[in-house]
C-alpha cells in the first residue's frame, strides 16, 4: 500500500515538475532570426537591437534562408559549429555567446557545401542594474496618474511550446488518478 502511495507522490511531483519548468526559464532566452533577406531580427531582447551576453540564445533560421539542406548548421567565432534542428517551417538552435565582447559579429548559417549565408549580429553589454537616486519627499509617489491598461509585455511563455504543458498536464492528471485510486483502496481496505 505504501508504494502505491509514493508512487502517486513521485508522479503528482514529476507533474508539478514538468509544468514548472516553462515558468522557471522564462526571461532566460533571448531570439534572434535569420531572415533570407540576408538580415537578422531579434525579439525577447527587451527593446534592445542586439543579443546580451548574459542569456542564452536562440537562433531561428527562417525557411526561406535553406531551403530542403538535409543538415544546415551555424557557426561564430562566439560559439562552437552548431546544428540546426527542424522547428515549423525553419530550423532552430540555443547557443551561449559566453564572454562576448559588445559589437558586431558574424554569424554564418551553413546550409550545405556550397551554400552558406553570412549575416552581421549585434552584442550588447549587459544591462547594468541602476540604483534609483532617492527623491525630495516633498514630491508625492505617482507625480502623473497613470492611464490606460497596465503594459507588462506579451509575457515570456507566449512563444514557448505548448507541448510542455500538455505532458505536465496528463502526468498531472496521472498523479491525481493514481492518487485517488490508492485512496480508494485503502479505504475499501479498512472498512473490511
Amino acid at each position: 500500500m505504501h508504494t502505491k502511495t509514493a508512487l502517486a507522490a513521485v508522479t503528482l511531483a514529476a507533474g508539478a515538475l514538468v509544468l514548472s519548468a516553462p515558468l522557471a526559464s522564462a526571461g532566460q532566452f533571448q531570439t534572434m532570426t535569420i531572415h533570407p533577406t540576408p538580415s537578422v531580427s531579434y525579439s525577447d531582447t527587451g527593446g534592445r537591437k542586439g543579443a546580451e551576453t548574459s542569456k542564452e540564445t536562440n537562433i531561428l533560421v527562417t525557411a526561406g534562408v535553406c531551403g530542403d539542406s538535409p543538415k544546415p548548421s551555424v557557426r561564430s567565432s562566439l560559439f562552437p559549429d552548431t546544428r540546426l534542428t527542424k522547428h515549423g517551417d525553419g530550423w532552430f538552435t540555443r547557443v551561449s555567446l559566453g564572454q562576448a565582447k559588445p559589437g558586431e559579429h558574424q554569424l554564418t548559417v551553413v546550409c550545405g557545401e556550397r551554400l552558406r549565408v553570412r549575416v552581421k549580429f549585434e552584442v550588447l553589454a549587459a544591462k547594468s542594474p541602476t540604483t534609483p537616486k532617492p527623491s525630495p519627499t516633498s514630491t508625492p509617489a505617482v507625480p502623473v496618474k497613470p492611464k490606460g491598461a497596465p503594459e507588462t509585455g506579451g509575457g515570456t511563455t507566449a512563444s514557448e511550446n505548448p507541448a510542455g504543458y500538455a505532458i505536465g498536464g496528463a502526468v498531472l492528471a496521472n498523479g491525481l488518478g493514481l492518487g485517488g485510486w490508492a485512496l480508494l483502496r485503502r479505504r475499501r481496505a479498512t472498512q473490511n
